[in-house]
């Protein structure tokens, strides 16, 4: 029960997001499409065995939330001043730790569902995600963000990855 839990709320979390409102029809057709698409293309090479650690989810949905809410505040600020990000836009090249298909689509999507950040590309051969930034500080800033987002994933799901974006930020001081 719990290996078509996991993808379906999963699915309906972006079902929401894409719809931009979180209603009972919204919600019920989230599942529905949710369950039709796990139906229909049954992933391979996924995660066989999923398991979700609550509390940690629950830390990831949150930072997640934190992070979708002040990227949109910068996103409005950008648009109301667009001399703010004129010149400041990157493409940045980010190495990632996950290798697993479905870890990697949780990823890419948690990156792209914030706004001012798009994924371009994912290299699976040599593990990466290629970015669109809208409002570039550095490579730092933006490697830690991604990786911060991608270790809270990981353990979300019971995998575990070495917190690098807590060395990326502790060599920024030295």
């Amino acid at each position: 029960m719990i290996a078509w839990f996991v993808p379906i709320l999963w699915l309906l979390v972006v079902w929401i997001a894409l719809w931009e409102q979180f209603t009972l029809s919204t919600a019920l057709a989230g599942v529905l499409v949710a369950a039709g698409l796990l139906l229909v293309f049954r992933p391979g090479g996924g995660i066989t065995r999923w398991s979700l650690r609550p509390f940690a989810a629950l830390r990831f949905v949150g930072y997640f939330l934190v992070q979708f809410v002040e990227a949109n505040l910068h996103v409005a600020a950008a648009v109301l001043q667009p001399s703010r990000i004129r010149g400041r836009q990157a493409i940045v090249e980010i190495p990632i730790t996950v290798t697993n298909p479905a870890l990697v689509a949780i990823l890419a999507s948690a990156v792209s569902l914030t706004p001012g950040t798009s994924v371009i590309e994912i290299d699976t051969e040599a593990p990466s995600l290629v970015l669109h930034v809208l409002e570039f500080h550095s490579r730092a800033a933006t490697d830690r963000s991604v990786h911060e987002l991608e270790w809270r994933i990981a353990r979300a799901f019971g995998q575990h990855i070495e917190p690098t974006w807590r060395q990326t930020a502790e060599e920024q001081v030295s």
